[in-house]
């Protein structure tokens, strides 16, 4: 019996356009990093198609050679699913294309463009979409599952741009993807194909207001008590979707520091400034960031809190809202919270249009609340098991308060495998999601993904 990777790699020399790295080859170690560090997984090979065509020959040699498959698109999976030993890891990040329609309403993109070179692209036409807070996160994979972040009550979460896609599925055909089929892809991510390319909904917008606060937090909880209120105050009757903010605890060398990422997602920037004092208020100010700035600068800066590459992994749990009880809990558990700066904690909302009711995804978690992410990462393999301890103990903390408060559904990007209820998750849609998954993709050909199919 020949040697699977000597096959692999027959077929990869009639094709040398496709560039390929083995564990032996030099730049191996390189293309497999990822985010997250310490896996064990070593895939056969990690392969870089161009196009359509070469992702469509890649599936078909797999499927015939019965070879398990992975799909990168950023490299931030938190649990390094993008990568498996003995599996074809196709690496999308050299499709990452952008054509934008004459009447600059929507936008074609590659399935491994990045977060921050999107908004650069789009930036360049005085155009915006849905992105979360990391540059480096692969727009398509943060989509399709989601995809939280501070423009979401302004033009929906990522899966809501969604308006078609080509894939390859599990027959290595290229495909364009059908009313059903893109309602699998709107939460369900790559489960029944690799995305070759989105058409995307974009917006016209200049400019941003973004940046950080930085409230004094010498008590924790007064602090973070004194926000919640006034920012809960704020929102009566409602707060501006243009608004988005995102609060975390996060590790300096001055100490832990209550933060609130700002963005102001409309060209109206007076009104803008207005809402910026009103947050501003909810505290003592000791840094505030905040400018007008384009998304990808935005990106950038924001990426600057978080490292490049970590050790560990995240959980979650959602709530319904801060409560009294939440922000005891919360409070306690940021004053044990290891001192690494890959630890944090950090409290993404879903309000406004994102939270509405919609039957065209199987995304299930269609109400107001928010996504409390327990950030287990540390910058070295010594401090994992202390970031994790005390990841696991908040999570379980906050489950135990108020249970009409605590949401049955959990993000599932951040939700460790082992701990994924996917009926939970998504809620009437997983029957139906099921099914999909056995018409298109009946040999779970793409087991790798998310959600996983036994």
């Amino acid at each position: 019996m020949s040697n699977p990777l000597d096959k692999l790699e027959a077929l990869l020399h009639q094709h040398p356009h496709i560039q390929y790295a083995s564990p032996s080859s030099s730049g191996y170690a390189e293309l497999r990093e990822a985010y997250i560090l310490g896996t064990e997984a070593r895939p056969l090979a990690i392969v870089r198609p161009q196009n359509a065509e070469d992702v469509a020959l890649l599936v078909s040699y797999a499927v015939v050679e019965r070879i398990p498959l992975t799909v990168r698109g950023g490299g931030h999976d938190l649990f390094g699913r993008c990568f498996a030993t003995g599996a074809i890891a196709i690496d999308m990040r050299d499709i990452r294309s952008v054509h934008i329609t004459a009447d600059k309403k929507t936008a074609t993109i590659g399935g491994g463009i990045l977060a921050t070179d999107l908004a650069g692209e789009l930036g360049r036409h005085k155009l915006a979409t849905a992105v979360g807070s990391a540059p480096t996160v692969g727009w398509v994979g943060w989509a399709t599952h989601g995809g939280y972040g501070p423009f979401a009550a302004n033009y929906g979460l990522g899966l809501d741009q969604i308006l078609g896609a080509t894939l390859v599925n599990s027959k290595g055909e290229i495909v364009e993807a059908d009313e059903l089929m893109l309602a699998t892809i709107r939460g369900g991510g790559g489960s029944i194909g690799v995305i070759i390319d989105m058409t995307i909904k974009v917006y016209p917008l200049s400019k941003i207001l973004g940046g950080v606060i930085v409230f004094k937090a010498d008590d924790l909880g007064a602090t973070l008590s004194k926000f919640t209120e006034g920012y809960q105050q704020l929102a009566v009757p409602d707060l501006p979707d243009a608004l988005g903010i995102q609060q975390s605890f996060v590790n300096t060398p001055s100490g832990k520091m209550f933060t609130a990422v700002f963005v102001w997602s409309s060209d109206d920037l007076d009104l803008g400034y207005v809402w910026l004092d009103k947050i501003k208020s909810l505290g003592t100010v000791i840094h505030n960031s905040v400018v007008p700035t384009t998304i990808q600068a935005w990106l950038d800066d924001s990426g600057k809190f978080v490292p490049k590459t970590a050790y560990g992994g995240n959980c979650s749990v959602s709530v319904r809202s801060f409560t009294d009880e939440v922000v005891a809990v919360v409070a306690e558990h940021i004053a044990k919270m290891p001192t690494d700066s890959a630890t944090l904690f950090s409290a993404h909302q879903l309000r406004g249009t994102s939270a509405a009711p919609r039957a065209d995804s199987v995304f299930g978690a269609r109400t107001p609340h928010y996504v409390f992410e327990f950030i287990a990462t540390s910058s070295t393999t010594e401090q994992t098991q202390a970031s994790w301890a005390w990841a696991t103990a908040f999570r379980d903390a906050v489950r135990q308060t108020r249970a009409d408060n605590v949401c049955s559904f959990t993000y599932i990007s951040l939700t460790p495998p082992s701990d994924a209820n996917y009926a939970s998750i998504y809620g009437p849609s997983w029957e139906k999601l099921v099914k999909i998954k056995n018409q298109y993709d009946p040999d779970n050909v793409f087991r790798y993904s998310m959600p996983q199919f036994s």
